[in-house]
């Protein structure tokens, strides 16, 4: 076969089919003369067929080929039988005998292939020649792919030229972990932050070999303030490891550190005692946002005791910080803690924080003095009043109490649009399993009125079509068929007053089949 007859079969062929009759080609005629001058007529052309050259001599094994395609001047063609020569241990005698006198792109695609391959003995025989050639910088190209014993050896006189410290902490933590603690223990102040700063991009490996030592090493000799760039990827596994020595960290105010509490770090602050968590929750007392997420992530029943520990003797006003923090905390110390805050003159004579504070009573005594609130002269303290209103009645997790308060909605329809998009955004947050109790057009009702008033503001359709949402997932999710229609009207309704719809998240937990009554209802949108 020439490489005219090649051609015509591979022309019409997509490519995983062409690289079958490549493959195919050069297995049947490994070892012919028939190949090698295949394989010479293809090497002639420049750019896809010499690349197919060299393709075939790596499958038909021809060594001959492969040695010239070693240092080819094409890097891709070099590149491919690098590759395939380093993973097997060939023809190393070319590539050392090129070394000296190659150009550049070719010694850094030599380097590359070493480091993709795992080809140690490679490395560890080129070492030395690139070192005295090319100097310190592209021996440590090639450092990451040798034995552990020549890295250890080594990187104290290369560390300063390593180009990617996690790349040679994926193959060797142990020895560049030594680096790291031999590098701190000769730094001081300034110095330990540059350390740190260049370990940085190494140390989510380290904290997978040895957690551990590597909280140690940030608790006595860590940056004087915050963290080493991109902790949020290995914060979760050492405070996993040394839970209370983290936090610690973590609690000093001198360290001014900040972190993004995801769910993996508060898995693992979990871990840690009240005693820790409370220190750490002290220092976030002017961080609401985050001090929020500790307590929210920790189990409930240590919630309190934790916001309690570093409150001391102050209440949630005292300490600065909004009366909606008491949401994170199990009903019984949300009841103690809001009774606390109506016995202080300051929440008690304060029209705002009294009815914060009464909406996180017993729903018993809250009731009369909620819905009191949405019957005040001005819209702004109606607006208010309504979220308090609903957002107690779904704190008591009774879908009887739930239902009672949306039938009691009846005027609604001739409020100002800010007192009904209030209302609509609190009642599409309630959880959907408290809605399987309400009369459906008690739902239906306001949000129709809602988006139908020539005042509906976008905020309000959002607040439609998320409570829409809730409903066809719930109904059908419990099968309750008047639920899915209810949530169906609403979003029809929507649909004809806006140009968008909220579908957010609409397609999680539908039963099977339960996409076509979507589908139905929202076809002529």
């Amino acid at each position: 076969m020439d490489m005219r007859a090649l051609l015509a079969r591979v022309d019409p062929l997509a490519a995983p089919a062409r690289r079958r009759v490549l493959a195919d080609t050069a297995r049947t005629l490994a070892g012919s003369p028939e190949l090698t001058a295949l394989l010479a007529e293809l090497d002639a052309v420049p750019g896809l067929p010499r690349a197919w050259a060299a393709t075939m001599a790596v499958i038909a094994g021809d060594d001959t080929h492969l040695r010239r395609c070693l240092v080819a001047d094409d890097a891709q063609v070099a590149g491919l039988a690098m590759n395939h020569c380093a993973r097997r241990g060939l023809h190393f005698d070319v590539v050392a005998g090129a070394l000296a006198t190659a150009p550049a792109a070719w010694r850094h695609a030599l380097y590359r292939a070493v480091r993709a391959t795992g080809a140690t003995a490679w490395a560890g025989a080129l070492l030395p020649a690139v070192r005295a050639r090319f100097g310190d910088r592209e021996a440590a190209a090639v450092l990451a792919a040798c034995e552990a014993g020549t890295v250890a050896a080594l990187l104290p006189d290369l560390d300063f030229a390593v180009p990617n410290f996690a790349a040679l902490a994926r193959r060797h933590p142990a020895v560049v972990l030594a680096d790291l603690r031999r590098r701190l223990a000769g730094a001081a102040g300034g110095g330990r932050v540059a350390v740190w700063a260049r370990f940085g991009p190494a140390l989510a490996h380290l904290v997978e070999h040895d957690p551990g030592q590597v909280a140690g090493l940030l608790a006595r000799s860590g940056p004087p303030t915050g963290l080493p760039a991109g902790a949020d990827r290995w914060l979760a596994a050492a405070i996993a490891a040394d839970p209370d020595r983290v936090v610690g960290l973590l609690a000093d105010s001198a360290r001014r550190i900040r972190f993004r509490p995801g769910r993996g770090i508060e898995r693992a602050l979990r871990r840690a005692s009240d005693e820790a968590l409370t220190s750490l929750a002290r220092a976030l007392v002017d961080e609401v946002p985050r001090l929020t997420a500790l307590v929210r992530g920790l189990p409930p029943a240590r919630r309190a005791a934790v916001l309690g520990g570093a409150l001391g003797d102050r209440t949630l006003q005292q300490a600065g910080l909004p009366i909606a923090l008491l949401d994170v905390l199990p009903w019984r110390a949300r009841h103690e803690e809001a009774r606390r805050l109506l016995a202080t003159r300051p929440v008690a004579d304060h029209p705002v924080l009294r009815r914060e504070a009464t909406a996180r009573l017993p729903w018993a005594e809250a009731e009369a003095d909620l819905r009191a609130e949405t019957t005040r002269p001005a819209a702004a303290e109606r607006a208010a009043g309504y979220p308090l209103l609903i957002g107690a009645a779904a704190a008591t997790r009774d879908p009887g109490v739930v239902a009672r308060v949306l039938a009691s909605l009846t005027r609604l329809p001739n409020e100002q649009d800010p007192v009904r998009h209030a209302a609509l955004a609190a009642v599409a947050a309630v959880p959907g399993r408290l809605l399987r109790s309400a009369d459906p057009s008690t739902l239906v009702k306001p949000a129709a009125d809602a988006v139908q008033a020539r005042d509906a503001s976008w905020g309000t359709r959002q607040a439609a079509g998320t409570l829409a949402v809730t409903l066809v997932r719930e109904g059908t999710r419990t099968t309750r068929p008047e639920l899915v229609e209810s949530g169906l009207r609403i979003l029809h309704l929507s649909g004809g007053h806006a140009r968008t719809l909220t579908q957010h998240r609409l397609d999680r937990d539908l039963p099977r089949g339960a996409e076509h009554a979507v589908w139905s209802a929202l076809r002529p949108r």
